[in-house]
């Protein structure tokens, strides 16, 4: 198994609800932990052009998405400032 296989079964096992994470396998009762590592090694199969596609997509509409956080951020940040006279547009 490749290190990458422990370090998602190890997350996996986190997000499952045992924070001791790979400690935590001997308390996993069977079912859990097969299920567990099936989805370990699903993650360590190269992705599809399609699920490629679809991760570019997200990432495209994530960045769009903080594009518009940071001006809005921007314009409630100099609103705040000019409604406390730190304002030195004229």
């Amino acid at each position: 198994m490749k290190p990458q296989f422990f370090t998602n079964l190890d997350s996996l096992i986190k997000l499952a609800g045992y924070s001791e994470g790979m400690e935590a396998m001997q308390q996993l009762d069977r079912s859990l932990a097969d299920s567990l590592r099936t989805k370990a090694i699903e993650l360590e199969r190269p992705l599809s052009e399609k699920q490629k596609k679809q991760i570019d997509s997200l990432w495209t509409i994530q960045t769009q998405i903080d594009s518009l956080n940071t001006l809005q951020l921007i314009a409630t940040i100099e609103t705040a400032f000019c409604n406390h006279q730190f304002c030195t547009i004229s």
